[in-house]
């Protein structure tokens, strides 16, 4: 039962249950729909343009000049036909994947010598009866991502025909009210993209404390006994620091039989996690978990094949697989400042150098990772550096909450304005 289903001043069509007083009808109606067959070329017989490709569109609800166009050319016949203009909606017309056949963007501002590229659909509006950022956001719904996933052919690669495209059901209320729908829905996308540019913002900012606060390049005040930097097996560092081999602060555990101990996986996104936690398919063991290493809070777990170092940070108690390597300290460590150097593009760059053939996938061998050479700040000092590493994370996560809080009330306000269950004023 739909929302609006038997309530006054609603009537039932095709697309489902819309407002009396609005209409509804095929795209070819409304709109004219022009497959682009322009293609990246080098011919110097041609004008130069700039194309508008898949990902642009892919990655983008709105396409606008701040995009990295493809430089290309193209006739002159194509470009009369193919540019882009403001009010234009461009989708996927094939993929190799069905779902993503028909994903929307809207050209929000006149672009300059930008055409619509291969395997997309140029949609240009009848503007006096539709609105091409209100069809933009329609075609985010899930009916018309079902709908265009049915439509898709092929076997290999799949794509969508002219006349199937144009028989898309367009529910129709008038232009003010297409444009306040789409005004509304556009908020959200404003705060959307602001808060992806924050995050990217913190994320970065994160990344280069790492490289400072990790290394000594950056410090604190308080914790600077001397000024002087000397040279060592790890390049220059503080000289209030150390260098220890990694078997002087970690020792190899191998605590086996643990009953009742929760599964857990080293994964490069997250550290070490109950498996269940993990999304997609993953593979349980078959009979007994006698031989699994026993992991506690804060113990650190060296993967088999990783290409981001491959040293994990657990916070869960349980156990792992025996291909796992379990690690802990064997003296008085910050164990947060290691998990963030473990992390760090310098302590990476050198495994890479002392683990020949990690990029191959080799296993990462206590041994190997044994005789590395790693920096021991005093402990006050570790413990401040991963005090601003942890704020920088935190803040990052409740940034990424806000984001998908954003994302799941757009869906929401979109499934109630662009079906007529919620009316608004014009």
């Amino acid at each position: 039962m739909t929302v609006n289903e038997n309530r006054t001043g609603y009537k039932k069509t095709n697309f489902g249950w819309i407002p009396d007083d609005w209409g509804l009808r095929h795209l070819s109606e409304c709109a004219k729909v022009m497959f682009s067959n322009v293609d990246k070329k080098t011919n110097i017989k041609e004008l130069p343009v700039l194309l508008c490709n898949y990902m642009d569109v892919y990655y983008n609800d709105y396409i606008t000049e701040d995009l990295n166009f493809m430089q290309a050319t193209a006739k002159i016949t194509e470009i009369e036909k193919f540019s882009l203009k403001k009010g234009d909606v461009i989708i996927t017309k094939d993929s190799e994947t069905p779902d993503d056949i028909g994903v929307p963007a809207f050209v929000s501002e006149n672009l300059k010598n930008v055409l619509c590229g291969y395997h997309l659909a140029l949609i240009r509006p009848n503007r006096k009866i539709l609105i091409g950022e209100y069809l933009s956001k329609l075609f985010q719904l899930q009916i018309y991502r079902y709908y265009f996933f049915t439509l898709a052919n092929g076997v290999t690669r799949f794509g969508l025909t002219t006349p199937a495209t144009l028989q898309s059901l367009i529910p129709l209320p008038s232009p003010e009210e297409q444009s306040k729908i789409a005004t509304i829905l556009s908020t959200w996308d404003r705060a959307i993209e602001l808060t992806e540019k924050l995050i990217q913002a913190e994320s970065s900012r994160k990344k280069g404390l790492m490289q400072q606060l990790l290394t000594g390049k950056k410090r604190f005040g308080v914790f600077v006994k001397s000024k002087d930097y000397f040279e060592t097996k790890l390049g220059v560092i503080p000289k209030d620091w150390k260098v220890k081999k990694a078997n002087q602060i970690f020792k190899n555990y191998s605590q086996k039989n643990n009953k009742n101990e929760q599964l857990l996986s080293a994964t490069q996104e997250n550290g070490v996690i109950p498996r269940d936690m993990i999304e997609g398919r993953v593979t349980m063991p078959h009979g007994s978990t006698n031989a699994f290493k026993l992991v506690d809070i804060g113990d650190f777990v060296i993967s088999l094949r990783s290409f981001q170092g491959g040293l994990e940070f657990s916070n869960y108690r349980g156990i792992v697989s025996p291909a796992y390597t379990v690690l802990k300290p064997k003296i008085e460590i910050d164990k947060k400042f290691y998990k963030y150097y473990f992390k760090s593009r310098d302590f990476i760059s050198r495994l890479a150098v002392a683990v020949i053939g990690i990029r191959d996938g080799k296993q990462i061998s206590y041994n190997d990772f044994s005789v590395m050479n790693l920096p021991y700040p005093p402990i006050p000092e570790q413990i401040k550096i991963a005090t601003v590493l942890t704020a920088c994370d935190q803040k990052i996560t409740l940034l990424s909450k806000k984001l998908e809080a954003l994302k799941t009330q757009k869906k929401g306000l979109m499934q109630k304005l662009l079906t007529g269950a919620v009316r608004v004023k014009t």
